[in-house]
């Protein structure tokens, strides 16, 4: 009697299981991302070591974006961090690099709001591609 077992079928199994895993993962990601894009107005990439990157859907350009990386300590009262306000350039969309930090200054360390934050330079972008004004009417 032969003692060597084929695992053949086994390893097809396995292949064919990582390709469905693989494939609905991509499938879900895609969803979330469209999703994140059409409720809060960005595109976002996760890169390496937790850092996201998020470019508004009203940048005049892609090429600006802002970049986060995310707080290791546990007491932080803020998961991410600003690291960047542009990847070229002067700023993010419309804004110079300096209006884009003092908004952060207010929203990030003052008032401990990242949500309030992507709102209020949504609202800038919007304003500034859009050439009006928000208000109450």
């Amino acid at each position: 009697m032969p003692t060597h077992v084929s695992s053949a079928p086994t390893d097809d199994l396995a292949v064919r299981a990582f390709l469905f895993f693989s494939q609905s993962y991509t499938s879900k990601s895609e969803d979330v991302r469209r999703a994140v894009r059409l409720l809060l107005g960005y595109d976002i990439a996760l890169q390496e070591g937790g850092r996201i990157r998020l470019i508004s859907m009203y940048a005049p350009s892609k090429d600006r974006s802002l970049a986060f990386q995310p707080v290791r300590e546990p007491a932080a009262p803020m998961p991410f961090e600003l690291m960047t306000a542009l990847e070229e350039g002067d700023g993010v969309g419309g804004l110079g690099q300096g209006e884009v930090l003092m908004n952060g200054e207010v929203w990030l360390g003052q008032r401990r709001s990242l949500p309030g934050f992507l709102a209020s330079l949504t609202l800038t972008l919007w304003e500034a591609k859009e050439g009006a004004s928000v208000g109450v009417q």
